[in-house]
């Protein structure tokens, strides 16, 4: 096993963390423009 080795691994770690954790923020941003609805009028 060599550095480079390791650095990969590492690498590849830490950019699947990074997309996992971009996905909860993007799929809700997603779910929040999807969902809003500007025809239902607001009763008070």
């Amino acid at each position: 096993i060599t550095a480079q080795d390791v650095a990969q691994e590492v690498v590849r770690t830490l950019v699947g963390s990074i997309g996992l954790v971009a996905a909860v923020p993007i799929t809700t941003v997603i779910a929040a423009v999807v969902a809003r609805r500007d025809d239902v009028p607001v009763v008070p």
